[in-house]
């Protein structure tokens, strides 16, 4: 028969809190401190290209999402492109101060009006399914209630 020798499981210290309250503390600050010189210089370098990303959260808020660096590519300054994006959010319906509760009534009419194209396309591509009647009820159904109403009419007659 073999045999299987195994080796004892070694078993690690724990680690003492001061040294990973120290270490992770080194960490933060380290982050924290790239995180704040980088968004410190966009913000303090260029107020222009601060309106220009409030802008286009405005416009996805609005439900229009766009390749920014495609649609921005033609503007020349950032002023051209401040100008561009105002433009676009009054094509969409955004006039006057922006609010959320205008944001969400334009995406809301882009998306129902994206869905009676989808629709109207189908009905093209595929016809109507079920033929609409052009007054009231079906013919057959009329037949039948007039035939019904016959009825009653001549019993009323005979008991009169």
């Amino acid at each position: 028969m073999s045999e299987v020798l195994d080796e004892p499981v070694k078993k690690r210290q724990p680690k003492t809190k001061a040294k990973a309250a120290a270490k992770g503390d080194q960490a933060k600050s380290r982050t924290e401190d790239s995180r704040k010189s980088s968004s410190d210089k966009t913000a303090e370098s260029d107020p222009l290209q601060l309106e220009i990303k409030q802008l286009q959260g405005w416009l996805v808020k609005c439900g229009i999402r766009k390749l920014w660096h495609r649609e921005l590519a033609s503007c020349e300054s950032p002023q051209a492109k401040i100008k561009h994006l105002k433009r676009m959010l009054a094509d969409a319906g955004m006039e006057g101060q922006y609010s959320l509760e205008k944001a969400r009534r334009i995406k809301a009419k882009r998306e129902l009006d994206d869905d009676l194209a989808a629709v109207q396309e189908c009905d093209k591509k595929w016809g109507c399914a079920v033929p609409v009647p052009e007054k009231g009820a079906p013919r057959r159904q009329l037949a039948k209630g007039l035939g019904e109403l016959s009825a009653l009419a001549g019993s009323s007659d005979e008991s009169s």
